[in-house]
């Protein structure tokens, strides 16, 4: 366990001030690596999510259309996608 980890885990209990004094580490330091797990969770949900669309729009096509065909399909439904995430995920 880290002590980021531990910080975070303990935090129901204590002030995050002391935990972080007592560990060794900075409040931002935390700070900032919570967000930043809180980011990485965030964007794996919504890789997750244009997974779906793209597996349901590539087996609703025969299974044949490629990534400009796919991006144009996703474009059509509103869904915002980055082209070179899409083609290499």
């Amino acid at each position: 366990m880290t002590k980021f980890a531990f910080v975070a885990a303990e935090r129901s209990n204590h002030a995050v001030a002391t935990l972080c004094r007592i560990t060794g580490v900075s409040v931002s330091g935390f700070y900032a690596w919570l967000h930043a797990i809180l980011t990485i969770q965030r964007r794996t949900a919504a890789d997750a999510d244009l997974r779906g669309h793209i597996g349901r729009i590539f087996a609703a096509r025969r299974r044949v259309y490629g990534s400009p065909r796919i991006h144009a399909e996703l474009r059509h439904e509103a869904v915002s996608v980055n082209v070179v995430a899409a083609c290499f995920s």
